[in-house]
């Protein structure tokens, strides 16, 4: 009997890599937003629950607050965790400040798709602020020392991150993907993973791989669990992908007790391409790819430079004005953005009016003026 193909295809610049991907591993679940098996209403009472990462019961631990099964960072909104106690999901969040600094600026910016406000982020050497005017969502980004290249229309903005610990980005990351395992295999199998989350051991190899796509792109948060065919292959017994924004991170999820006999032993792992279902045209799109080790308990010395390219249309530069804020004067020249500092980000279609701009101008001084 031929083996069922993927209902999904994998992305054109990594689809090379899904022959010996696909050969190792098959898809076994797949989850997103709106999955009413985790919605909040499916939480149980305190009575009777336990906690899989600290292995206590109620009354041991308190089950008040409502864990959200995946990181609130990585766009979850709906799928809630019936197994984290309180003072886990504590732990846990403390975490999620450090993913921000990990993710960077691309947050903000993809996040102006989402209902809500964009996330604002303050970088070294950049800070974005994000606001309402009149119900239109605002994002602004300070930079005043950006690169502009006119005759290609293209604006650089770079910047570095506020350092973070690898290891608690592997982390997080790991405690998601253990949380859409199988409750029982987690439990019984991944002894030595809930451990590590615990904290104080180092785990070499932590590593995740992420494609990132144009900022244009938005995702909404859905997963991808793949699972090893051969059990006595010396591979990770599951990767996890975890797809949001403009980017999609594959995580192999280590320490697997069958996994432990491998620890010494170097390990290929095949390259996971990105994989989308059919009926969109994120074929077309390009996506760079890069590898980060997280192994690392240390916070970084250095911090990690970024670099944001934004594209703007000639004919757009071409047929725009100079409006004075001041006087409300508009003056019909080629508008040329050298010497901006600030760059503001819209909703698709949103307009205003002179009185809006001056207004606008007004806000912008008094966020970063305070």
């Amino acid at each position: 009997m031929e083996e069922e193909k993927l209902g999904v295809y994998p992305h054109r610049l990594y689809d090379h890599w899904a022959p010996a991907f696909e050969a190792k591993y098959q898809m076994v679940d797949f989850l997103m937003n709106g999955d009413t098996a985790f919605s909040k209403n499916k939480i149980r009472k305190q009575e009777g629950r336990h906690c899989i990462f600290c292995n206590k019961n109620f009354p041991q631990t308190t089950f008040k607050n409502a864990a959200h099964l995946i990181s609130k960072m990585i766009g979850n909104t709906s799928l809630y965790s019936t197994f984290e106690c309180d003072a886990c999901n504590n732990k846990f969040s403390k975490l999620e400040t450090e993913l921000g600094y990990f993710l960077g600026i691309g947050r903000s910016i993809t996040g102006m798709k989402d209902n809500r406000l964009p996330p604002g982020f303050s970088g070294i050497g950049l800070n974005a602020k994000s606001f309402l005017l009149n119900g239109k969502k605002i994002l602004v980004i300070k930079k005043e020392d950006a690169e502009r290249n006119l005759n290609e229309g293209i604006t650089k903005l770079k910047y570095k991150k506020p350092a973070y610990t690898p290891s608690n980005i592997y982390k997080l990351f790991l405690k998601c993907a253990l949380s859409i395992l199988p409750q029982e295999e987690v439990v019984s199998d991944f002894e030595l993973a809930l451990e590590y989350l615990k904290g104080g051991k180092v785990l070499l190899g932590a590593c995740i791989n992420i494609f990132r796509f144009p900022l244009t792109m938005n995702m909404p948060l859905h997963i991808h669990l793949f699972k090893k065919k051969n059990p006595n292959d010396k591979l990770p017994a599951y990767i996890v992908i975890f797809y949001f924004d403009n980017l999609v991170v594959s995580l192999p999820v280590l320490l697997h007790r069958h996994d432990l006999v491998n620890l010494k032993e170097p390990v290929e792992i095949p390259n996971c391409p990105p994989y989308f279902f059919y009926g969109n045209n994120i074929n077309e799109l390009k996506a760079s790819f890069s590898t980060h080790n997280l192994s690392s308990p240390k916070k970084l010395e250095l911090e990690e430079e970024e670099e944001i390219t934004m594209k703007f249309d000639q004919s757009s530069l071409e047929n725009s004005v100079r409006f004075d804020t001041m006087t409300g004067e508009v003056e019909h020249t080629k508008y040329n953005p050298a010497g901006s500092k600030y760059f503001i980000a819209t909703e698709p279609g949103a307009t205003f009016t002179k009185e809006e701009i001056q207004e606008l101008t007004v806000m912008i001084n008094n966020k970063f003026h305070k």
